[in-house]
């Protein structure tokens, strides 16, 4: 399927070890893609969080003028988190192709994304919030999730 003039496209993701990253990309595949409403797209996202769908910017390819009009929050472990729904809410047309093209290294050495502190626990209490107030001002229902 070809897709044309969409917002954003979608791939999802392999979690990978350091010790297998010579494995990447080695075995045939065939792929299937669909598109979606920001909507529909969103309520994947969020329900599911998963390689397939979820609110992170490394597995997602955006049109460029989307951050002419938005700038994901900087200087937060949780960025995405609170800035992704808000840009796939300004996308029209997404394209979700289920071809993995990017490997995520998830046991690196020093890797913040492993560890628990103080201040990520913070950080993700205002991620919620960020979403939670977003969700409140577009007149998105909770119950819009379920």
């Amino acid at each position: 399927m070809k897709h044309q003039d969409v917002d954003l496209v979608n791939l999802p993701y392999q979690d990978v070890s350091v010790d297998k990253i010579s494995s990447i990309g080695k075995e045939q595949r065939s792929y299937q893609s669909f598109e979606f409403s920001s909507e529909v797209f969103l309520k994947k996202v969020l329900q599911q969080n998963n390689r397939e769908f979820n609110v992170s910017l490394f597995s997602k390819l955006f049109k460029q003028t989307l951050f002419k009009k938005f700038r994901i929050p900087e200087g937060h472990y949780y960025e995405d988190l609170a800035g992704v729904p808000e840009l796939i809410r300004m996308t029209d047309k997404i394209a979700w192709i289920d071809d993995v093209e990017y490997a995520y290294i998830y046991n690196r050495p020093r890797s913040t994304v492993n560890s628990l502190n103080q201040d990520k626990a913070v950080d993700i209490i205002w991620a919620l919030n960020r979403l939670a107030n977003f969700f409140m001002i577009q007149s998105l229902r909770i119950h819009f999730l379920f």
